[in-house]
Formats: C-alpha cells, structure tokens, sequence
C-alpha cells in the first residue's frame, strides 16, 4: 500500500527535476488550459462559425512548438557548458565524471516521457477536425519535433565540448531522417533514433574534457586573464616575465595592429568543408518540407541573397582590418594606377563569391532544372567553398601586401590621445 501511494509522487518527483523553473510550467498550462476553456464554451453555445476550430488547431499547433521548445530547454538549462557560475562551481567541488550532476541530468529521463507522453496526449484526444483548412498535428508530429529539438542541439552541445565526430555523425543522421522520412515514413523515427544515440555517446564521452578550457571560446578568456596576471608580475611558477607574455589584446594601438601574432586557426579547411556541407545538406532537408512552394521559394531567396553579402563582406573584412590601400581613388586614377595587385588581391574572395552564387544559381536553374531544395543547398555549398578555400590568408596578406596602417573607428578615440 505504501508503495502505491508514494509511487504518484515519485513520478511527480521525475517531472520536477526536468521542470526546474515554476514561471515557465505555469505560463505554458495556463496557455493550454485557457485555450481548452474558450474552445469548450465557443463549442458549447454553437458561436462565431468555425472559431471553436480555429482555436482547437492553435491550440494545437502551439503544444507542438511547445513541445519543441522542451527539447532545447532540457540541454540549455541543464548542461553546465551553457551556465557560466554552474560550470565554475562543478569545477571547484569534488564532482568527477560519472556522478550525477547536481540540477538534473542532460540525457533523457523518466521525467522526460511524462511530460512528452502528456503532450502528446493533448493532441490525440477525440475531437478531431475535419475540416480542409484546420488540420489538427497528430501526435507522432509532436513527438517528431521534441526528438529533432533535442538531438539537434545535443550534437552542437558535444561539437562545442568534443570530440567532434560524433556530432558530425549526429547532424547528419538527424538531416537524412527529415529528407529520407519523406521518401519513407519508417525511416524517420529508425533515422532519428541512431541520430539520438549516436548524439547520447559523445554527450558522455565529452565529460572526460571537462571543464572545456581547451576546446570552447570562452575558455581562451581565461587563458587571456591568465598571461595578463603573469604580465603584470612574478608567474606563480617562479618564471619571470617580460614583454613577451603581454596579450596581444593588451599592446594598445599601434601595437596590437603591427603585432605579426594571429590566434591559431583551431578548424582546418576540410573540417571547414565538412561543416558547410552538413549545413547545405541541413537547408534542403529543411526546404524538402515545406508544403508551400511559394513561401519556400522567397524564403531561400531573402536566405540566399543575405548569405552570399554576408560572406562577401566577411571575406573583405577578414583581410582588410587596419589595413588601407597605398593610393587612395584619386591617387589611382591620376597615376593610372588602378589596379595594385599585391593589395587589390584581397577582393578577388568576393568578387568569387558573388559570381559563384550567380552562375551555379542561373546554371542550376536554367540549364539543369533542378528542384529548389537541390539548387539552394549547391549555391550555399559552392559559395561556402570560395568562402574557405578561395583567397590568400589573412596573416600573409597583412605581412606582404603594400597598404597603409591606419587606425580605424574602433581606435580613433585611442589615436586621439596619443595625437
């Protein structure tokens, strides 16, 4: 008898520790049970026509972005990589890998398939509707988006954290389950499962790294910290310092910029390659489900047209920074100077990349006749590819090419004081 009557609180205590925040489970039920009140009366008086369906089908389809959002809620609110103070202090205690971590578990749980399970029971209930223009989500669509949530962003969690591979290798399992699912249905939860699984693996095989000081971004903040502790003193080690151990970041205009040090590149091209085809295989499966061609096709179009001027002008401002032309325009017009090569090389990445995305976008249309999907993902491929391969280095570029050394915007208060 005990066991009955504590085994509801047991279940109650499962869903409280992936529930750690009481404002959003309030919100979220207070949404759902006031849709569920307007609908039930609208319903009962027989008003306003097809209202009652209208707001069933909200209802509806905002328990499936809800259920959506509980996948990303469940790896950014729990994992330390993403909670600066929470990561210091697994730090600084006697956690080890293999232990249970103190706000909940990442991976899923019981808890988790209560509050899927009661989810999805929102959308299988009797009242169905039958009408052309409100078509209800089953429940397999719910539990389609909760699954892709989670092992969507639990591979970009374990990309940040490493190893890699295994992120790489969810991605694109995850990818293929939403092309191939369509192409047939079975594959989608087989696909999603692997993809899940495979995404879980290097979820806890990324703790042997923690805490990540090596591998994520924030981590070379301390290390930057670090050299300026040791720069402005006696290393802890008993080393002396000197200019040497001074951050580049530290130096000030002029320094900084005639400084030869570059951070180290920690991605190399292929590993480059890999990820922009991952993402180019990503948008067409994305682009695969639409159901709406028109609305599909102007949204690649804004996509495409705001990525290749992204990239054109990245490209741009990676090489030039500090760094101006030896001759201004007039400069070059009267001195019929009006290409210097050793400078001028470093638009030769955006011109690239902007005919690159014309001429694989008007081949690929006009003369093959490729589907949308198809020819969005190769314009993204190809450009992507000028983007990284096409194009001296930077830190070549910087050290050989003719230009002037200026100050920039950033610097000009800087430059101001020293003037």
């Amino acid at each position: 008898m005990k066991k009955r009557l504590w085994f509801p609180f047991h279940l109650a205590a499962q869903v409280r520790r992936v529930l750690t925040r009481p404002q959003i489970v309030i919100v979220a039920a207070t949404f759902i049970v006031l849709m569920e009140i307007l609908w039930a009366t609208c319903a009962y008086f027989d008003v306003y026509g097809n209202l009652p369906l209208i707001m069933l089908s909200t209802r509806d389809r905002a328990v499936v972005v809800l259920m959506g959002a509980f996948g990303w809620f469940r790896v950014f609110w729990f994992h330390p990589l993403f909670n600066t103070e929470y990561r210091n202090w697994l730090r600084a205690s006697p956690w080890q890998k293999g232990d249970a971590l103190p706000l909940g578990t990442v991976h899923p749980c019981v808890g988790d398939i209560i509050v899927v399970a009661f989810l999805a029971l929102l959308l299988a209930d009797p009242r169905t509707v039958t009408h052309s223009d409100f078509l209800r989500p089953t429940p397999l669509m719910g539990l389609a988006m909760y699954a892709i949530s989670y092992a969507s962003v639990v591979p970009a969690t374990v990309w940040l954290t490493q190893p890699r591979a295994f992120a790489y290798v969810a991605f694109l399992l995850i990818a293929a389950a939403m092309r191939l699912g369509q192409v047939w249905a079975p594959l989608l939860p087989l696909m999603l499962l692997a993809g899940w699984a495979v995404a879980c693996k290097g979820l806890s095989d990324s703790w042997h790294l923690f805490p990540w000081d090596e591998t994520i971004h924030w981590g070379g903040r301390i290390k930057r910290r670090w050299q300026t502790m040791n720069s402005q003193g006696v290393g802890l080690l008993g080393k002396e310092t000197g200019p040497d151990r001074v951050p580049v970041s530290e130096l000030g205009w002029p320094f900084a910029t005639l400084s030869p040090w570059t951070p180290s590149t920690v991605i190399g091209k292929r590993e480059r390659l890999l990820m922009a085809a991952l993402l180019s295989f990503w948008l067409h499966a994305i682009l695969s489900i639409f159901s709406q061609k028109e609305l599909a096709q102007g949204g690649a179009a804004t996509f495409l047209v705001f990525v290749v001027t992204f990239l054109a002008i990245g490209r741009l401002a990676m090489i030039g920074g500090n760094h101006a032309p030896p001759l201004n325009l007039a400069g070059r017009l009267f001195l019929f100077r009006w290409i210097i090569p050793g400078h001028d090389r470093a638009a030769v990445p955006a011109l690239t990349i902007a005919a690159t995305a014309l001429g694989t976008a008007a081949a690929g249309h006009f003369l093959c006749e490729l589907s949308l999907p198809v020819l969005v993902s190769l314009v993204l491929m190809s450009t992507l590819a000028v983007f990284i391969l096409v194009g001296p280095d930077a830190t070549t570029w910087r050290l050989t090419a003719p230009c002037r050394i200026h100050h920039g915007l950033l610097n000009k208060q800087t430059y101001d004081q020293l003037t």
